[in-house]
């Protein structure tokens, strides 16, 4: 789960900066002088994609949807990863060695026993 996390979160916020990259890169370009970039927001992880939502300039129902399901799952890696390293924890608590005292037939009066 740690790396699940870490790797599905990594691709998602990567895929974003490349995005905001190639978006900026466009909007100062001579074709398009006249728009400016709302894609700045995507550098910031998890918060990002919801961030370039509150700007509504020139935005279709594609870019809404891609900006949300972008954000859904950068919050969803983000949880998986931190539910990976909470179980993994908690496995590691789980697991300790018990020592106890139990008694033996014959010669000895106690054992040790784990």
């Amino acid at each position: 789960m740690i790396i699940g996390g870490a790797s599905a979160f990594a691709t998602t916020w990567l895929a974003s900066v490349g995005a905001a990259l190639i978006g900026e890169t466009v909007a100062f370009l001579p074709v398009f002088p006249a728009q400016t970039s709302s894609l700045r927001g995507l550098y910031v992880p998890v918060a990002g994609p919801f961030i370039a939502l509150a700007d509504r300039r020139n935005q279709t129902v594609a870019g809404v949807t891609l900006l949300v399901v972008d954000g859904v799952l950068q919050a969803a890696s983000v949880a998986t990863f931190i539910l990976g390293l909470v179980r993994q924890v908690g496995a590691a608590n789980s697991t300790s060695t018990t020592w106890m005292l139990v008694p033996t037939p014959g010669g000895a009066a106690f054992a040790l026993s784990w």
